[in-house]
């Protein structure tokens, strides 16, 4: 239950005082370790996949976190309406204690990771700040709500065009030998299939 409780809070008071947008500015890119251009574009390709999140305000950051990648509301935005919101993603920042990290995912997988953040972010857009505590609390302490959240967050991705992207991030995932075998019980437990992922596909129009 501890452990629960401070992923709770990280969820609730993750934020990112520093960062401060430009006028009609809609992205940011912070962390220790600088954004590429490659990287830069692969986010914006994923942006574009996703209707609306061109004008979402968007923070990607660099840094060490339990998995490859995660997305949260900024706390201090929440009480705001959905289009005045500010979102963070966060990837795996690569260093001595991440072997397996964002930088070294193949490109396709690095669009299928981000993707897959930001159809959260979609997610989330649709909800008002309580709703968003709910959901927090309920994926902090229920297995099968996490389950079901990220199953159909993974299938949206897919739906939102990038099917092929999330194929291939589950594959590099389940076949490098670089992931822990906690990770892999956590993913094969939590997430999609590349089987599931392949029938979907298949069922798309």
């Amino acid at each position: 239950m501890k452990n629960y409780l401070k992923i709770f809070i990280s969820f609730l008071f993750i934020s990112c005082a520093s960062t401060t947008f430009q006028k009609s500015e809609f992205r940011v890119y912070v962390g220790k370790a600088e954004w590429t251009k490659e990287e830069i574009e692969i986010c914006e390709y994923a942006i574009s996949n996703i209707k609306g999140m061109d004008t979402t305000k968007l923070v990607f950051s660099k840094t060490n976190i339990p998995g490859q990648g995660q997305a949260q509301p900024l706390f201090r935005t929440m009480f705001r309406k959905s289009c005045n919101r500010t979102y963070i993603v966060r990837v795996q920042e690569c260093n001595d204690k991440n072997s397996l990290c964002f930088g070294i995912l193949p490109d396709s997988a690095k669009v299928g990771l981000v993707g897959h953040e930001l159809t959260h972010i979609d997610d989330y857009k649709s909800k008002g700040f309580f709703k968003m505590i709910g959901m927090g609390v309920m994926y902090s302490i229920s297995p099968k709500y996490k389950r079901k959240v990220e199953y159909e967050t993974d299938s949206l991705t897919i739906v939102n065009n990038m099917g092929k992207e999330t194929l291939i991030f589950s594959e590099y995932i389940s076949q490098t030998k670089l992931a822990k075998k906690r990770y892999l019980r956590k993913i094969r437990k939590f997430y999609i299939s590349s089987e599931d992922i392949e029938r979907i596909m298949k069922n798309i129009p």
